[in-house]
């Protein structure tokens, strides 16, 4: 498997005008949500402008809406970087995803129709065989999938949009731990046995299989973490093709 080059460009389709901005907004987030960029990542506006085939203006608009959320940060020459994190961030992040993910979690069992049962336990199995064929940008895309899938049980909007907010912020560290076989192990340990909760209709089961997998991967990236967070825009710059 080829690794994406440090600081490359996941990619993008074009935007056609009367979507401009809310498409650029997102196809950024969902590649942030889904392992297209590092920790400290330096994000050019022109070259994502330059891939989605439009001007700079939604995308910047785009990018000041990820600011506002806490997604991304504005460098003093008026770029954007992915935020550093330290330890101490990451950890109310986890405190902050147990309540919420696990609340969802909890409220799927109940909500969650036959045929949404039957698509996260398809994620779940393709997310085995990516894990195992070291498929990096695949697998990250079908975890989003996974919990997302199970998270929309719940049937709140507002609930899911908090959570998409915390996974903005966390996403870009998930690169980091993904190469760590016992993570993944781990991981799919804990997907397995949310999946079986679930069709059980069992919620306080799938719950602690989520908070399981939650701790467990803020345990297993903090073995991997530099003492000190990374640098905003000390991270490479996105210029262009697909940086998993």
């Amino acid at each position: 498997m080829s690794k994406r080059q440090r600081g490359s460009i996941p990619p993008f389709t074009r935007v056609e005008h009367d979507t401009k901005q809310q498409s650029a907004y997102r196809q950024i987030r969902d590649a942030m949500m889904t392992g297209g960029f590092r920790p400290g990542q330096r994000v050019s506006i022109r070259a994502v402008a330059g891939a989605m085939g439009i001007s700079a203006m939604p995308v910047r608009e785009a990018m000041w809406r990820l600011e506002a959320q806490g997604a991304l940060v504005l460098l003093p020459e008026r770029a954007f970087a992915v935020p550093g994190l330290n330890k101490g961030a990451l950890q109310e992040l986890r405190d902050v995803r147990l309540a919420l993910e696990g609340l969802a979690t909890e409220r799927a069992a109940e909500n969650l129709e036959p045929g949404e049962l039957d698509r996260i336990s398809d994620i779940r199995e393709q997310m085995d065989d990516a894990a195992r064929a070291e498929e990096h940008r695949a697998y990250l895309n079908l975890n989003q999938a996974f919990h997302f899938a199970i998270y929309a049980g719940a049937k709140s909007p507002l609930l899911t949009d908090m959570i998409e907010s915390l996974w903005l912020r966390i996403s870009p560290y998930l690169n980091l731990i993904f190469d760590d076989k016992g993570h993944r192990k781990r991981s799919s340990d804990d997907h397995r046995k949310a999946e079986e909760a679930l069709l059980e209709r069992d919620g306080e089961a799938a719950r602690r299989a989520i908070e399981s997998d939650i701790s467990g991967g803020l345990e297993d990236l903090f073995s991997r973490l530099p003492e000190t967070a990374p640098d905003p825009g000390g991270g490479g710059e996105w210029t262009g093709g697909d940086s998993a």
